[in-house]
């Protein structure tokens, strides 16, 4: 028995598919020194593409995408934490948008009200600001009218 028929015997289906294929049809119509030269074709172009794929450019060192991305957080990070250890805090000013005055919107003094009315009323509740409150002179006129029509 040859060497390659030893060799291509012992080969996984799949390879010896590969090798067929290469071959252009069965490797058992080929010679034993046509089958070792194409066995040494086909290692030969795959040596040389496995250097292509594993060229790497000079200087550079490539790193994963994950590894790319954390560093790049982390430099960003720093930046973030450089550009808010010298910013200064302002203190906002809140501006009324009808009088433009030094308050919030709603606490404007109108115009002849000193401030001490002023106080007195936004210290009074309204007396209708509930929705279950109603006008109390509702009830007692009504059942005031209904007395005055039994009374006669």
């Amino acid at each position: 028995m040859e060497l390659t028929q030893i060799f291509t015997g012992g080969m996984h289906i799949q390879h010896r598919m590969h090798l067929d294929a290469s071959a252009g049809g069965s490797i058992n119509a080929k010679t034993s020194e046509e089958v070792k030269e194409l066995i040494e074709h086909m290692c030969r172009n795959e040596y040389n593409m496995s250097n292509e794929r594993t060229s790497k450019p000079a200087g550079m060192l490539l790193l994963d995408k994950e590894t790319a991305y954390q560093k790049e957080i982390d430099l960003l990070k720093r930046k973030l934490e450089k550009a808010t250890l010298g910013a200064e805090v302002k203190k906002v000013h809140e501006i009324c948008d009808f009088c433009h005055e030094n308050h919030l919107n709603g606490y404007c003094i109108p115009e002849g009200i000193s401030d001490e009315e002023h106080a007195k009323f936004m210290g009074r509740p309204s007396a209708y600001s509930g929705w279950r409150d109603h006008n109390p002179m509702w009830n007692q006129s009504s059942t005031q009218g209904t007395q005055q029509a039994q009374q006669p």
